[in-house]
């Protein structure tokens, strides 16, 4: 009898301490990403935005983030979403590519820990459908974002100097056969870039045929295409989607290019570089055609109404935030300082004690090696021994 009772109160006390434990890492856990962000001064103190009891948020996501077409915003919203969840993410064990120009394999990612899944892909590869899906829970969510392909191409060819790279002005790239237009910057960026990172070979941009095969399988596995120009739009259909909270999807640009640095173009070029980059056409206008449908059956009305609603949560936030926009990267602290002087970079209020404002405010590079530390420490760690509380 006295051996029963013994066993009792041990099992009694583990299990009030297992609980206490748990339920202290949730307290805390909820406290590091919520209460400093909930508190009386921030946008978010008087908001009464939720999902609802209606549908739990999706976390397992594959996102292509596509060059040039605001992804780098895409992907800080979901790398947020991905640390305030502790959701294990397909990381590059360096930088900030996972292969490209080659083509995704499931060994370019930092492995997990025996009997671990990942949740999140978020960076920058090239779409090899069935690598993906053998790295992914079957029940992933495929997203990518497209843009208007003149408006891209300029984009590229500024933002990487691929004058320098070509020996050509941007009036002058359409009149160079595309067979000797090489790629840059280690074969990865050129003529039809979003087909290109979603996995076209360069030796089927010119086949009618093969593009339209290639735009039907990404109709298939693609579960929403966001749009570029239709970015606040994009989010709302995203938020929806996913079933997430308006707080998920509140975002500063990233990788805004400074004013000074675009090229203008006259319409005869536009047209020209549209027919260079014909692949990325046909794939941007059919994409766009069906967001359209998806707004005609959200209801654009409602549409409307809900990104008027995100674009005040994003004035708020970015006025509680930002003290300046930074046009050079010496005006900035480290861990915002982005990777060229043609993009805008934050610098935030003094004072400021926000781990939303910071993490909307870190450039791609900082964030990747935040969240690559944090998840290396995480898979390491052992569980807390029970002995050790004595």
């Amino acid at each position: 009898m006295k051996h029963i009772v013994i066993f009792v109160c041990v099992a009694a006390f583990i299990a009030l301490w297992f609980s206490y434990t748990i339920l202290d890492h949730i307290r805390n856990k909820f406290i590091h990403f919520s209460h400093v962000e909930r508190n009386s001064d921030t946008p978010f103190a008087n908001s009464t935005q939720s999902r609802g009891n209606h549908c739990a948020a999706k976390k397992n996501i594959f996102f292509l983030k596509t060059h040039k077409c605001a992804s780098s915003t895409i992907q800080n919203i979901l790398m947020r979403f991905g640390e305030r969840n502790e959701l294990n993410i397909v990381l590059p064990p360096q930088s900030n590519y996972l292969g490209h120009p080659q083509l995704f394999r499931r060994d370019m990612a930092m492995p997990l820990k025996e009997n671990s899944s990942f949740n999140l892909f978020c960076h920058h590869t090239r779409f090899n459908q069935k690598e993906i899906e053998s790295l992914m829970p079957e029940n992933t969510v495929f997203l990518t974002i497209l843009r208007d392909p003149v408006a891209l191409f300029e984009s590229l060819f500024a933002y990487f100097d691929l004058q320098k790279h070509w020996r050509l002005k941007l009036e002058s790239v359409p009149n160079v056969p595309p067979r000797i237009l090489p790629r840059a910057h280690q074969n990865r960026f050129g003529q039809n870039q979003m087909s290109f990172d979603l996995g076209l070979s360069t030796l089927d941009f010119n086949s009618s045929d093969a593009v339209r095969r290639f735009i039907r399988r990404l109709n298939r596995r693609f579960d929403f295409v966001m749009i570029a120009e239709k970015f606040d739009e994009s989010l709302i259909l995203l938020k929806d989607l996913l079933c997430w909270d308006i707080e998920d999807v509140i975002y500063f640009r990233q990788n805004a290019r400074l004013e000074s640095a675009k090229i203008e173009m006259n319409a005869t070029l536009e047209d020209k570089l549209r027919r260079l980059n014909n692949a990325d056409d046909q794939l941007y206008k059919y994409f766009n055609n069906k967001f359209e449908e998806m707004i005609d059956k959200y209801g654009r009305e409602k549409l409307k109404v809900e990104t008027e609603d995100l674009r005040r949560w994003n004035s708020r936030w970015h006025d509680y935030c930002v003290e300046r926009v930074a046009t050079t990267n010496r005006q900035v602290p480290p861990q915002f300082r982005t990777w060229s002087d043609k993009v805008l970079g934050f610098h935030l209020r003094p004072g400021i004690h926000s781990h939303l404002c910071e993490s909307m405010a870190k450039t791609e590079i900082a964030f990747t090696r935040d969240l690559r530390q944090h998840q290396q420490e995480r898979q390491n760690s052992p569980p807390p021994s029970f002995f050790a509380l004595f």
